[in-house]
């Protein structure tokens, strides 16, 4: 998992976090069923993240993207 500053990370966010690895040990089904009527927040640029976007679309009938540039980190 992506370490978070304090207080801004996963204990502050009331929805599921799961990391790409985890996903993809679901089935099919299960996975399916994960995104199935979710709103879905696919964080990342690679191949696991475009993967994910496709199968989130596939669950629900298309995807919104936002893309942010920033500086990279040092």
């Amino acid at each position: 998992m992506p370490v978070f500053p304090p207080h801004q990370g996963e204990e502050a966010f009331l929805g599921k976090v799961l990391h790409a690895l985890d996903y993809a040990k679901l089935d099919k089904d299960a996975a399916h069923k994960l995104l199935k009527g979710k709103k879905v927040a696919v964080v990342g640029y690679k191949k696991s993240a475009l993967d994910l976007a496709v199968e989130c679309a596939a669950a629900n009938q298309g995807i919104s993207i936002y893309q942010s540039l920033s500086p990279p980190v040092n």
